[in-house]
C-alpha cells in the first residue's frame, strides 16, 4: 500500500524501514545548542532511532528538519501513522558505535501511535566491542553431520598369539 505525505511517497506495511544514521540510547534533547551524537555533528535530513526518551511513547524514527538554537525533529514519513508502527518492524543503523546493527520494535500489538510506550531491541550485532571498528555479522552455523559407526572388536588370540585387529569405524557425513 502506498500513500503520499507532503512531497514524500510512503510505502506502508513493510517490515524494514529506511536506515537510520544513529540509534540514540539516552534521552535526546534538541534544545542544547548544536546537535551532535557520539561526537558527530548532525545534519538536516539525518534519520535517528530514538529508543530511550523520558516518555517511551516518543521513541521511534525521526528526521532532523531544522537546526538552530531550537532544532526540530519530526517523525519520519515511514514512521508517522498507526499503520507504520507495529511489532516486528526493523531499521538498520549506518553510523556510530551501533553501525551495522538492526533494531526491531518489540512492543506487542496493537500499538496506538504517539500513546503506546515503544520498546526497541537490537537483534543483529555488529561484532564490535567498546566502540572499536566493527566487523560484519556472523553467518549461521551449518547443520551438524551424523556420527560415524564404531569399528568392530578384534578377535582374541590363542595363548601366546595376537588376535586380529578390529575394523575401522565409518566416518559420519558432513554437515550441510
Amino acid at each position: 500500500m502506498t500513500g503520499t505525505i507532503g512531497n514524500s511517497l510512503q510505502i506502508t506495511g513493510l517490515p524494514f524501514k529506511l536506515p537510520c544514521r544513529f540509534v540514540c540510547t539516552t534521552n535526546f534533547n534538541t534544545f542544547n545548542g548544536p546537535l551532535t551524537w557520539e561526537g558527530n555533528q548532525l545534519q538536516i535530513g539525518d534519520r535517528l532511532l530514538l529508543i530511550a526518551q523520558n516518555n517511551p511513547a516518543l521513541n521511534g524514527i525521526y528526521n532532523i528538519v531544522y537546526l538552530g538554537e531550537y532544532s526540530e525533529l519530526r517523525y519520519s514519513a515511514d514512521f508517522s501513522w498507526n499503520s507504520d508502527c507495529y511489532s516486528g518492524i526493523n531499521t538498520f543503523i549506518t553510523s556510530g558505535i551501533y553501525a551495522n546493527t538492526i533494531w526491531t520494535l518489540i512492543t506487542p500489538n496493537p500499538i496506538q501511535f504517539g500513546t503506546t510506550s515503544l520498546r526497541w531491541e537490537q537483534v543483529i550485532s555488529n561484532g564490535s566491542s567498546g566502540g572499536s571498528s566493527s566487523s560484519g555479522t556472523s553467518g549461521s552455523s551449518g547443520i551438524d553431520g551424523s556420527l560415524g559407526s564404531a569399528g568392530s572388536s578384534g578377535t582374541n588370540g590363542a595363548n601366546g598369539s595376537s588376535g586380529s585387529a578390529g575394523s575401522s569405524g565409518v566416518n559420519g557425513s558432513s554437515g550441510v
